[in-house]
């Protein structure tokens, strides 16, 4: 005890002990980025502080003058841990509160921009209902005035006098309306076009001849200037010109003798360009996908098909490759394939084997479709169109799947006909598959 006396009376507490930090001072310099964390940093104090007042109060000596001096450090560590942890936390409620503001802010203009696209299509579907309960109501008048016709009871007025649909109770024949009746002209529609370019493949075609510019003169007198030379060597030609939409002149003779006068004049005169016939494409189904198409490859297809009746050693280009098509991630594609006009007829609808695979080779009838303003005879890249145009209904600005007149009957924006604009069965794209078989040579006339 007098020990812990001496002690105490040389060294004073006051002259070596730092008082406690008041409340309001300073924590010290401002927490730098690089600073560590002040949660472990104060965890690490309080740990540090609750195991030296357990150890002092274990012991019956006063505490150290050295422990005291670094619990008053820690106590100054733990001061500023609390203070950073204090600002951190303002921090986050301030970036907490404007992320709140600025979410309120995005929803609140989302939901005006939902409003008014709800609003602009509730606008056009009531537009769509209109025309569709119109035309229901001209449709079951028009079925009223006939069935009373039919069954000679009293006239049916049409309209009433304030011009709406009058809906009289009459007698009427049983009308059922097949429910096949879309499929069946469907398919009345395809046979007509399989049967047409049937006949337009076994028919004989002419080359076309173009006209070309001439310094100094315009079109029309080219084509006077053709028409003398021409009458000087057959006084009764047929032919039939075409002005396309670029302003391009096309002369298409319609028999054997003015074709022959044209072929010598664009062989003679710079004037006038013959635009020869077409090889034949046919589609040859189920190829491997590995087969590669090089200058072996209709070596090894005639010599692997001896049925085709074309000797393997021929000189002339019997098949040559235009382009693939089909999924590409399977075991087998499409080729589609030009063949030489004499063994067209040996190709069609034939069954080839190219390796491994056996193949079915048919007459190739798709057509390129442009998915902007769905014409045919060119793609999207090379559309001119800025604008989609809408396969159903066939206006501009909007694709089908986003129509407002989902509900109404389609209109195709190429023939103006009451189906989709992709449907295959449309006249204009029979138009085109007969005006590209025309200028096809498949082997006719030899």
């Amino acid at each position: 005890m007098e020990y812990d006396v001496m002690q105490t009376s040389e060294n004073p507490p006051s002259q070596h002990m730092r008082s406690p930090l008041s409340p309001g001072d300073s924590p010290g310099p401002k927490k730098l980025k690089a600073s560590p964390d002040p949660a472990p940093v104060a965890r690490e104090t309080i740990k540090w502080i609750r195991y030296t007042l357990e150890m002092a109060a274990t012991k019956k000596t006063s505490m150290p003058v050295e422990t005291q001096r670094i619990m008053f450090e820690k106590l100054k560590s733990l001061d500023a841990a609390v203070h950073d942890m204090v600002v951190s936390n303002l921090q986050l409620t301030s970036q907490l509160e404007e992320a709140r503001r600025s979410s309120e802010i995005c929803v609140g203009a989302a939901v005006a921009q939902f409003g008014t696209e709800l609003r602009l299509r509730e606008a056009a579907h009531e537009q769509t209902l209109e025309a569709v309960i119109t035309r229901y109501a001209e449709k079951e008048a028009t079925r009223t005035l006939e069935a009373a016709q039919f069954t000679q009871d009293v006239p049916v007025e049409k309209t009433s006098t304030d011009g709406a649909p009058t809906f009289a109770v009459v007698t009427r024949r049983n009308l059922k309306k097949s429910t096949d009746r879309i499929a069946d002209r469907s398919r009345s529609s395809a046979t007509t076009r399989n049967k047409k370019l049937k006949e337009t493949r076994q028919a004989e075609h002419l080359p076309s001849f173009t006209l070309n510019e001439a310094p100094g003169k315009t079109n029309t007198e080219v084509r006077d200037l053709i028409w003398n030379q021409v009458v000087a060597k057959n006084s009764k030609p047929k032919c039939h010109t075409i002005i396309t939409r670029t302003g391009k002149t096309i002369l298409k003779p319609s028999d054997k003798e003015t074709m022959d006068v044209l072929k010598h004049l664009s062989k003679v005169s710079t004037l006038l360009k013959e635009d020869s016939l077409r090889w034949p494409r046919v589609t040859i189904r189920g190829v491997s996908s590995d087969t590669r198409f090089d200058s072996q490859t209709q070596h090894e297809i005639l010599a692997q098909n001896p049925e085709l009746g074309i000797d393997e050693t021929v000189d002339s280009v019997v098949i040559k490759p235009v382009f693939k098509s089909g999924p590409r991630d399977r075991d087998t594609t499409n080729w589609i394939v030009e063949v030489n006009p004499k063994h067209y007829g040996k190709f069609e609808n034939a069954t080839l084997f190219i390796g491994l695979m056996r193949c079915r080779a048919s007459a190739y009838e798709e057509v390129t479709q442009c998915h902007l303003c769905l014409r045919y005879g060119h793609p999207a890249s090379k559309c001119q169109e800025k604008e989609c145009v809408c396969a159903h209904c066939g206006r501009k600005g909007h694709k089908a799947a986003d129509c407002p007149a989902a509900e109404a009957d389609p209109t195709c924006t190429n023939c103006r006909g009451k189906h989709s604009a992709r449907d295959k069965t449309c006249s204009s794209r029979t138009a085109y598959l007969l005006n590209q078989a025309r200028r096809t040579d498949y082997g006719v006339a030899q």
